[in-house]
C-alpha cells in the first residue's frame, strides 16, 4: 500500500471512530434531556397544585 494511502486510511479510521463516539454522546445527551423533561412532567402530574 502507498504511504499516502495508508495515511488516508488511518485518518479515515480515526475520524470514523470519533464520529461514532460523537453520535453515541449525542444520543446519550438527548436521552438524558428527554428523561429530565418526562420526570418533570410526571412530577407535576403527581403533585397536587
Amino acid at each position: 500500500m502507498h504511504p499516502l494511502e495508508q495515511t488516508f486510511v488511518t485518518l479515515f479510521n480515526v475520524i470514523y471512530s470519533y464520529e461514532w463516539l460523537f453520535l453515541v454522546s449525542v444520543v446519550a445527551a438527548v436521552n438524558v434531556l428527554l428523561l429530565a423533561i418526562w420526570r418533570k412532567k410526571l412530577f407535576k402530574q403527581s403533585s397536587p397544585s
